[in-house]
């Protein structure tokens, strides 16, 4: 997790959290995101792969920046 000028309150995450039923917790996942993402969905999909969609708009480099409109599939 790292700090967020652009929408103080909301966390920017660069890395997946797998919550773990044994321990009642969310250990961070080692293998980075390609970029940092706020607000973001995560759907499972069939195969154990995860598709995460989305970024907060605040989150955005530019007004040119469509970073907020993404996608990307991760293997935990």
């Amino acid at each position: 997790m790292v700090g967020n000028k652009q929408a103080p309150g909301m966390s920017q995450y660069d890395r997946a959290e797998i919550y773990d039923p044994s321990t009642g917790e969310f250990p961070v996942v080692d293998s980075p995101m390609t970029q940092v993402r706020i607000a973001a969905t995560a759907v499972p999909l069939n195969d154990g792969r995860v598709l995460v969609l989305g970024n907060y708009p605040g989150n955005a480099s530019s007004a040119g920046d469509l970073s907020a409109n993404t996608a990307e599939v991760f293997l935990p």
